[in-house]
């Protein structure tokens, strides 16, 4: 009885440990800078400066939602290990006090004759601590899926900023129909060959 609970316990200790470890580097690790904004204008009648000052606008939007995310997802993950650290910690208590409870029962079936010895408050404090540790557990669900959210949301908005990235500013409007009606006349747009 008494090894097999050391083993436990070694286990439940370097469960901890881990956590705690986990938790440290997480606590450590670097958030995302959210871009500055910038006040820029347009030259008048310059329709590509204005068209490029308006993307870059729209590119800007995108990263600070993507820096938001990424913070939302960060604080996400930081509520994950911590709560993983308190889930380790109550079994680390749960175990110490089933280990008494095993022991009073031990001792109570060795007593000769008609004495007991009362494990009743031992069974007391074992069933509180069981009571913490399934509400510890229930917080590590709610934080994993909180954390799945959050990265579902970060990847969302970097394929957004991706998209708009890769899609790049449009073309201005009277400069496309020029370049349309130049090529419906034969002519082409400013080319010469």
């Amino acid at each position: 009885m008494d090894r097999e609970h050391a083993a436990q316990r070694e286990q439940l200790n370097r469960e901890h440990a881990a956590a705690l470890g986990e938790l440290a580097a997480v606590r450590e690790s670097k958030h995302p800078a959210t871009p500055a904004a910038r006040t820029a204008s347009a030259a008048p009648g310059d329709e590509w400066a204005a068209v490029i000052l308006q993307f870059e606008e729209r590119k800007r939007a995108a990263m600070i939602e993507v820096a938001n995310a990424s913070a939302e997802w960060q604080r996400a993950r930081l509520d994950l290990y911590e709560s993983r650290v308190e889930l380790a910690a109550s079994r680390l208590v749960v175990l110490r006090c089933s280990y008494e409870v095993e022991r009073a029962h031990a001792v109570d079936r060795h007593l000769l004759g008609s004495d007991t010895y009362d494990s009743a408050p031992y069974r007391a404090q074992l069933a509180e601590t069981q009571q913490r540790w399934y509400a510890a557990d229930l917080r590590v669900n709610a934080a994993r899926n909180a954390l799945a959210a959050a990265s579902a949301k970060l990847t969302d908005k970097k394929a957004a900023y991706a998209e708009l990235v890769r899609v790049g500013p449009q073309v201005p409007h009277r400069t496309l129909a020029a370049s349309s009606r130049g090529t419906r006349d034969g002519r082409t747009s400013g080319i010469v060959k």
